[in-house]
């Protein structure tokens, strides 16, 4: 399904998801449960059938249980209700926690976005592939699990997604964890609160950035034990400018990279006039993502390009290395990075450059390297190898 996201060509006609009205629930503080539904078990049988993208069964030791938990967070400064996945153990009193916080899920009907969020799983062996062959696998080897929507998907899909602006996406991931470690506590689970955070490309980033975030202000809610990623954007500034560097280059997943972009004028401070940034006409994360060319230089305003080019549109830079994971900070307990050196959707160096200037402020990192593998290809040894480093943990 990743696949299919990531290749989705701007030439299509995109429909937005027609609003429905928000959950009637009432917004708590942040980290609230305000729901918590039972939607399925599913045995240890059925998760090895279910995942048919490659086996699992040496992974699954125990029928699972999901539950969909709604749960307050915060979005643009407002208390706001969203959704997530806690997925338990059956016939395991003690668990660990892990935060699983999915890949680029594009929130436009016609990408079929139904069939890959994660509070929307049916339980079946089609489609929502994370859920299937990597967070219910997780589970089904002894952990608690929690996969957020995020904002911009389902129960939220009338606003907005931040996509890859971590301090925003952040918020209902952080809040999502605490909803996730109450209601471990109703369902009667002892939870040690050992962390472990794991994701695959945006979600890859959205680990490492947690992990960042939550050393510096939720130590007191967790025990942060290791991070693994696959395929992360952590170096976001030097990921971004090569894409601008590149100005005159056909570009085939520009319309990825322009919603970066959108993403961090919209949910940062900056939020300039559109016409700034691009040269058409872009009003909303839609449009942002359906550049009518793929050569830089023709989709987005030249002296904006020119100007990150030259390194003098301070503002913006400041916001890009804000929204770096790479350097300038050392990360407690471990961090695994795992990238495919021909990855031409995440450049290979996001995971190069993090390994090397983290390390040298001291951070406790190994890096797997899949020779010839893509963005996708890894995917396999990434789950068998992230569960094999936690557990070792």
């Amino acid at each position: 399904m990743i696949r299919k996201l990531l290749l989705f060509q701007a030439s299509l006609v995109l429909v937005l998801f027609s609003c429905t009205k928000e959950s009637t629930f009432p917004t708590g503080n942040r980290g609230d449960v305000v729901n918590a539904e039972k939607t399925m078990e599913l045995s240890i049988n059925q998760i090895d059938a279910n995942a048919t993208d490659f086996p699992v069964d040496t992974l699954t030791d125990y029928g699972v249980a999901l539950y969909n938990i709604t749960y307050t967070s915060e979005y643009l400064g407002e208390l706001k209700n969203t959704r997530g996945v806690l997925i338990v153990p059956l016939g395991k009193d003690s668990v660990d926690l892990i935060g699983y916080f999915h890949g680029t899920h594009v929130p436009l009907a016609v990408t079929g976005v139904n069939k890959s969020t994660p509070s929307l799983y049916d339980g079946g062996d089609d489609d929502f592939l994370e859920m299937r062959s990597v967070a219910i696998p997780m589970a089904s080897n002894g952990y608690a699990v929690f996969v957020p929507d995020y904002f911009g998907y389902n129960l939220t899909k009338d606003v907005e997604h931040p996509f890859v602006y971590y301090p925003e996406l952040f918020k209902a991931n952080i809040d999502g964890l605490l909803a996730a470690k109450s209601q471990l506590s109703t369902l009667g689970y002892t939870f040690s609160d050992d962390l472990f955070l794991t994701g695959w490309s945006q979600g890859g980033g959205a680990a490492l950035s947690a992990h960042k975030f939550i050393q510096q202000s939720y130590l007191g809610s967790f025990n942060l034990m290791a991070t693994s990623g696959l395929a992360g954007p952590y170096d976001f500034y030097a990921f971004l400018k090569d894409v601008f560097n590149r100005r005159t280059e056909v570009i085939s997943r520009l319309n990825l990279y322009s919603w970066a972009l959108y993403a961090v004028n919209r949910f940062s401070d900056i939020q300039r006039p559109t016409d700034q940034l691009w040269s058409y006409e872009v009003f909303d994360q839609s449009s942002a993502f359906t550049p009518p060319t793929n050569v830089p230089n023709n989709a987005f305003n030249t002296f904006f390009l020119s100007k990150i080019i030259d390194e003098t549109d301070t503002l913006m830079i400041n916001e890009m290395i804000g929204n770096t994971f790479s350097n300038n900070w050392t990360p407690i307990g471990k961090v695994f990075l795992h990238h495919g050196d021909n990855d031409d959707v995440v450049p290979y160096f996001n995971s190069v450059n993090t390994f090397s200037q983290l390390g040298n402020l001291g951070g406790d990192l190994k890096f797997y390297t899949y020779p010839g593998g893509d963005h996708f290809t890894p995917l396999e040894s990434f789950v068998k190898l992230t569960l094999k480093d936690f557990n070792e943990l």
